[in-house]
């Protein structure tokens, strides 16, 4: 296990982050019933892990400059070329070219309501600054958790009444509320809780898992829906956020456990791999396997879908890399944040 200090503890953070980022695009690459459980916890993971390492210290000036490095100045930066591409593939490619679908899919890259993957950067930079309020006004640590479940409600309700997406998916801080706040918490006791979890992880690995597993299925059967937060469905809300802080956890234990350099890197430049995976990488990857035939590996059933879509998320990561790769030698790092 890694030791405690500052270091290991962005270690395991970028480890976590890896994880997820993996998920996340296995998970849009379609596979059947187990991307539901993928979703159960993999951006309520994301939520968690940047309320961990939220800074109260700044002030409001400061605290909107640097946002605005690291979310909006990146949201527009792979966002445009995110733009280019979509349209120049469907004109040169699919051959199905609109001017009015390319002047609302610009008009959604300004308004972010739902816009591809880019929705998830938006929603990140509205709920940070939803926190930061929170977390000036309220001290107290049971008054921040309080506030934050109360913001969970306020917003089932709302889509309970049958409210839609609102700009940068400002509706979707009320429920990812919780998750990052948890993260805000749990940072402050991090010693506390680890010291009794990570003597026992593997224990507490499966135990966690056990409840992630039992709780999604849970929902699932009585609702027929899981956590899916793009599509504002919460399924059974009591099932699915115990499903979402078991599966937060289970990384935890695992990222804190064991450090896989590979694994690192994806999490440390995750936004990039976040961003373009669905919109540029998918689209390209379906077509080139599709021409070469490895796409035939889909009619040997379940294996066979399961090996093409691995082999899928390896090109996507690879291609991926060697455009963070790029960004770097160019010196943009703008792009991403850095």
């Amino acid at each position: 296990m890694q030791p405690q200090t500052t270091t290991s503890r962005i270690s395991w953070i970028d480890m976590a982050k890896g994880y997820g980022t993996i998920l996340v695009i296995y998970a849009h690459l379609g596979v059947g019933p187990l991307w539901t459980w993928i979703y159960s916890f993999h951006l309520p993971l994301f939520f968690f892990l940047s309320g961990y390492v939220f800074n109260i210290k700044h002030n409001l000036k400061d605290f909107l400059f640097k946002k605005m490095k690291s979310i909006v100045i990146p949201y527009f930066c792979l966002g445009i070329p995110m733009y280019l591409f979509r349209e120049t593939y469907t004109l040169l490619i699919a051959g199905n070219f609109s001017l009015a679908e390319a002047c609302y899919h610009f008009k959604q890259l300004l308004l972010q309501q739902r816009f591809w993957t880019l929705w998830f950067i938006a929603c990140l930079f509205c709920l940070n600054i939803a926190f930061y309020a929170i977390a000036k006004l309220f001290r107290n640590e049971w008054q921040i958790a309080l506030i934050s479940v109360i913001f969970a409600c306020v917003g089932l309700c709302y889509y309970k009444l049958g409210g839609t997406p609102l700009y940068w998916n400002a509706d979707v801080c009320l429920t990812a509320m919780p998750f990052f706040a948890f993260g805000y918490l749990y940072k402050l006791h991090a010693k506390q809780v680890d010291d009794f979890i990570m003597s026992k992880s593997i224990l507490f690995f499966a135990i966690f898992a056990l409840i992630n597993i039992v709780s999604w299925r849970l929902s699932l059967d009585e609702t027929g829906l899981g956590l899916e937060m793009f599509e504002s469905n919460y399924g059974n809300p009591i099932f699915t956020h115990i499903a979402a802080f078991a599966g937060i956890f289970c990384v935890i234990i695992a990222s804190k456990r064991f450090t896989l350099e590979p694994i690192r890197y994806l999490g440390e430049n995750s936004m990039i791999y976040y961003a373009w995976h669905q919109t540029i990488m998918i689209p390209i990857f379906t077509k080139v396997f599709s021409f070469v035939g490895i796409d035939i590996l889909t009619s040997y059933g379940l294996i066979g879908i399961v090996i093409y879509k691995c082999i899928c998320l390896i090109g996507i990561v690879v291609a991926l890399t060697f455009c963070n790769w790029c960004i770097g030698k160019l010196g943009w790092k703008f792009m991403v944040g850095k």
